[in-house]
């Protein structure tokens, strides 16, 4: 006899039922094995385990025990042994196996190995069987890196409860997420932050997606979904036409943003979202700026956007370009935002194509510039940097020419890797569009190469010239120190300079000034260059003490440039005052004049308001606001020729009088140094003031007791006459006496004979 290796199928739904042979068969005559069949989907699954192999014969009767696992597909009828982990049981025949569905595994029990046995094993199928639901499609099927991407899943059987977890992964790496049931074929989910996929991201690109309902085991069936990188703005390109200065007014011009990744790689897909500002520089009615409007932003969906503008008129034109930081990308300022184009009425409309010659002419022109700076670099860089048969200065001249190259590189770092990728970028667009330039693409990529080759061996030339640089600043510390103390001797030299001192006067002290600032200028070459060499032997720190100085110099210089200005505008004050006529003159502009001449003195620079220039120029001005309320007080109608008279015996110096000189210029009185006998003076004006007074009484007393008129009667029965006044005339008569008294007893008594005259009459 011999073992069966074939397989029956009963089809109940048949009437009657019908049986019929599968031709799928196990690969070896089995029998005694344990059998159970599993809904799964999309198709049954039936498993079998352990048994007794064949064939038999008539000296092995016994066959022999297996622990194999199969399973039968019924849907495609094919059997095959999945790869399993974890020991397995024994092998053994004529075991119980049933299927546990909520936690998707096969439990087998006891059988038979030469005795009866009692163990127990088990073995998660749910990979295998899955539950009872399918996923069948989602959308969309790639999202960033990020994660937060709205995910519709479709699928058969979905089961409505609040437990569902969607997987993306596999058993080795995955991460779950929730999701929300809506019907019986669809649930929704957002995709999660793929940090944790990189593993599987790095091999495939994509993950699988499963789901579990419920707490069931994750289905078998799954959809892929890719993640994409985000955008970093600070990596973006921007090329075209509408970035470069010589387009043409009034017609439609663009430019191409390249988006890219952290790891400036372009993107392949759309979505990313950006703030395009264009302005007029000044374009406004009042000189303003003015806001281009109708830009246009088109996503091209495959990492690349156009910006499409209009320039209605000729002028300068500010393009600000922003990455919104979509999808939780790094937002910020594009590579190369802020340029700042020139468009004209007169350019051509060819300009504004991408493929016009405007952009060619551009290109070109970059890549001439990349291949001189490169190839400059790496005549500095890519040769010996130490020769024992070099002197000690020649050794540091060749370490300062490759610092400088490192410096340089450092600094234009970034101006030059984007001119690079935007020259990459422009030729790659011209050659999709089938024009090519002969030999600028062999240029451009030489001199990438050659940059890029620069930026890896930077940092190990770097370290190379380290130690002898380290041996050299010492020589460089001492130079340093000497030039410091050439700084220090230069300082206090110009302290002694003539220009401090206010006799000096003006003009010279601006002649000397210019001739100090050419000097300075000279000393600050001779800074620059010691500041360059210590910042290349990395002693900028030792410069410090002479900038400091060099800059207070400096600062000096420009103090005393505005004192000498400011005592300019002084001296031509007080001439354009002396020249004013003394018939007319407006005190109240003179004084005002002075008052303001006071204020600017006081904002001038502390550094300099210890010197003899400030101090004699501070009193020059209060000696002129001084002498302003003393004209004014000259200016008074009760002057008279013998207050005049007592001014000149008080300044000891004769001049004309003023009334009896209609066109006596100020200059006259200003040069008398009035503000020397303020109190003289004073006492002067308030005599002329007060006799003034008294004249203007004595006179008003004429004119009233020359027109007064008597009554005259007599006294009692008697013809003895008697004169009356009226009541009036009495109140006046006690209001005058008293007038006339005051004047007599006042200590200026030019009037006081006349008074007594009238003190009597009275």
């Amino acid at each position: 006899s011999s073992a069966s290796v074939h397989l029956y199928v009963l089809d109940t739904e048949l009437e009657p039922p019908e049986w019929s042979k599968m031709n799928s068969t196990l690969p070896y005559p089995t029998w005694n094995l344990s059998a159970c069949s599993v809904i799964a989907i999309p198709t049954w699954k039936i498993f079998t385990f352990g048994g007794v192999l064949g064939p038999l014969t008539d000296n092995d009767r016994l066959g022999k025990m297996s622990n194999t696992t199969a399973i039968l597909d019924t849907g495609i009828g094919r059997w095959t042994q999945p790869r399993i982990e974890g020991k397995p049981p024994p092998a053994r025949s004529d075991s119980c196996m049933a299927y546990d569905p909520k936690n998707s595994r096969l439990i087998v029990f006891g059988g038979w190995a030469d005795d009866w046995l009692g163990d127990l094993y088990t073995l998660d199928v749910g990979n295998i069987v899955g539950p009872p639901y399918a996923i069948t499609d989602m959308y969309p099927k790639m999202g960033p890196v990020t994660g937060g991407t709205d995910i519709t899943i479709f699928g058969i059987d979905f089961v409505n409860t609040p437990n569902v977890v969607v997987r993306f992964g596999n058993h080795r790496c995955s991460v779950d997420v929730p999701g929300v049931y809506v019907s019986q074929t669809k649930l929704t989910c957002a995709s999660p932050n793929s940090a944790k996929l990189a593993s599987i991201l790095a091999a495939t690109g994509d993950v699988d997606v499963r789901i579990s309902l419920n707490g069931d085991s994750f289905t078998t069936t799954s959809q892929k979904f890719a993640f994409f990188p985000v955008t970093n703005g600070s990596n973006c390109i921007m090329f075209g036409p509408g970035l470069l200065s010589g387009c043409a007014v009034k017609e439609e011009v663009s430019f191409f943003i390249q988006a890219r990744d952290d790891a400036s790689v372009n993107r392949t897909t759309g979505g990313d979202e950006f703030a395009v500002s264009i302005i007029l520089l000044g374009g406004g009615a009042d000189g303003d700026n003015l806001r281009v409007s109708g830009v246009l932003v088109d996503d091209l969906s495959n990492g690349k956007y156009i910006v499409t503008y209009v320039a209605k008129y000729p002028g300068r034109y500010e393009i600000k370009v922003d990455f919104m930081g979509t999808f939780g990308g790094k937002a910020g300022a594009l590579r190369g935002s802020g340029v700042v184009v020139e468009f004209s009425e007169r350019a051509p409309r060819e300009n504004n194509q991408m493929s016009g010659d405007l952009v060619i002419n551009a290109l070109r022109a970059d890549i001439v510039q990349l291949q001189e700076f490169t190839e400059n670099l790496g005549k500095t860089l890519l040769v010996r940097v130490k020769d024992d048969s070099w002197s000690s200065d020649e050794q540091i001249q060749v370490l300062m020419r490759t610092k400088e190259a490192l410096l340089l590189i450092e600094t234009k770092n970034v101006e030059t890797s984007l001119m690079v990728d935007r020259s990459d970028c422009v030729l790659k667009y011209l050659m999709e569009e089938s024009i090519v330039i002969g030999g600028l693409e062999e240029a451009l990529q030489a001199s990438k190469f050659l940059w890029e080759k620069l930026l890896r061996e930077a940092p190990q030339i770097q370290s190379k010239i380290a130690p002898m640089m380290r041996m050299h600043s010492a020589k460089i510390r001492n130079d340093i120190l000497s030039y410091e103390a050439h700084v220090n001797a230069y300082k206090a030299e110009l302290a002694k300079a003539p220009y401090y001192l206010y006799a000096t006067g003006t003009e010279r002290s601006m002649e000397l000034l210019e001739a100090a600032d050419r000097v300075y200028k000279d000393e600050t070459a001779v800074c620059t260059k010691m500041n360059h060499i210590a910042t290349v032997f990395d002693c900028a720190k030792d410069m410090e003490n002479s900038l400091k100085l060099m800059a207070l110099i400096k600062e000096l210089l420009t103090d005393f440039k505005v004192l000498w200005e400011a005592n300019q505008k002084v001296v031509r004050a007080v001439e354009d005052a002396k020249k004013l006529q003394w018939v007319g003159l407006e005190t109240e502009a003179l004084e005002e004049s002075a008052k303001q001449l006071g204020q600017n003195i006081k904002k001038l620079p502390k550094s300099i308001r210890s010197t003899d220039a400030y101090i004699g120029m501070d009193r020059a001005v209060k000696e002129f606001t001084v002498t302003c309320p003393i004209i004014a007080a000259l200016q008074s109608p009760a002057m008279r020729d013998r207050h005049w008279e007592e001014l000149m015996e008080t300044v000891g110096q004769n001049f004309p009088v003023p009334e009896s000189n209609s066109r006596m210029q100020l200059k006259t009185l200003l040069d008398l140094n009035l503000h020397k006998y303020l109190n003289e003076i004073d006492d002067i004006t308030e005599k002329a003031n007060k006799e003034a007074k008294h004249e203007d009484t004595l006179k008003n007393l004429e004119n009233t007791w020359k027109t007064v008129n008597f009554t005259m009667s007599f006294y009692k029965d008697t013809d003895v006459p008697l004169l009356k006044l009226t009541d009036d005339a009495v109140e006046q008569l006690e209001s005058d006496q008293m007038a006339v008294q005051s004047i007599v007893g006042s200590r200026y008594g030019f009037f006081k004979k006349a008074a007594v005259s009238w003190q009597t009459t009275l």
